[in-house]
């Protein structure tokens, strides 16, 4: 099973909209759930960045993911944009976690008047 389809360019990349680049990473992760899936598991990662079929980067949480500038300078590196995948599973551990806080914070705020 390989990874279907193609980093861009940089600069192809900055020619699409806001909205061209949200359906363009939303058809790839549509298209490569299993090989995704299998890469995240493989790895136990929270994340992964793909270049060319290939994990580039991948981390254990979401508080290491690359930001603009660590996404920027892989650009510069392969002379490619790199997707960033983020592992479905995470996002609702993060979520859970962050409801869980909430509940916490209002009980606290309760109890105190």
């Amino acid at each position: 099973m390989k990874f279907v389809g193609k980093n861009l360019l940089p600069e192809e990349y900055q020619r699409l909209s806001l909205e061209e680049r949200g359906v363009l990473q939303w058809r790839l992760k549509q298209q490569n759930r299993t090989w995704l899936q299998k890469q995240f598991s493989k790895l136990g990662a929270a994340w992964v960045v793909v270049i060319d079929g290939k994990v580039f980067a991948s981390g254990k949480t979401l508080e290491n993911k690359p930001l603009s500038p660590q996404i920027l300078k892989i650009c510069r590196r392969t002379g490619k944009f790199p997707f960033m995948f983020v592992n479905d599973k995470f996002i609702r551990i993060e979520e859970s976690i962050s409801a869980l806080n909430n509940v916490a914070a209002y009980r606290s705020e309760q109890s105190t008047e």
